[in-house]
């Protein structure tokens, strides 16, 4: 008995120390963790500090948008960014512990949208 006691504080103290680490990386997001290509299904996204470029695998445009700034709040990354003469933005979330998946997170018109590195 006492050692299915010692078993389950053993799983429970590993779990937590593994959700604050998986916490503490991503509360931690920098200009390392967004910048550079990412693919979609359908598109890739290229960031730089100052412009997004945007290529639709589809029918091979490749269109470039002015970046205003990125704002880096607890574990998602907001790109300001203009469409025309109008400024807009994207949020991305869910990062994973590699760094090599992240998600375009649901908006107005939006849809959640993954996105590897490439």
């Amino acid at each position: 008995m006492a050692w299915k006691l010692g078993k389950a504080l053993l799983v429970a103290g590993a779990t937590a120390i593994a959700a604050c680490c998986a916490a503490g990386n991503a509360s931690a997001l920098t200009y390392d963790d967004i910048l550079g290509n990412w693919c979609s299904q359908t598109a890739r996204l290229e960031f730089s500090r100052d412009a997004m470029g945007v290529f639709v695998f589809a029918d091979k445009e490749h269109l470039s948008r002015k970046v205003t700034g990125y704002e880096f709040t607890g574990s998602v990354v907001t790109v300001r960014w203009y469409l025309d003469d109008k400024l807009t933005s994207s949020t991305f979330g869910e990062f994973s512990p590699d760094g090599k998946t992240m998600f375009l997170q649901r908006g107005e018109s939006v849809p959640r949208r993954e996105y590897h590195r490439c």
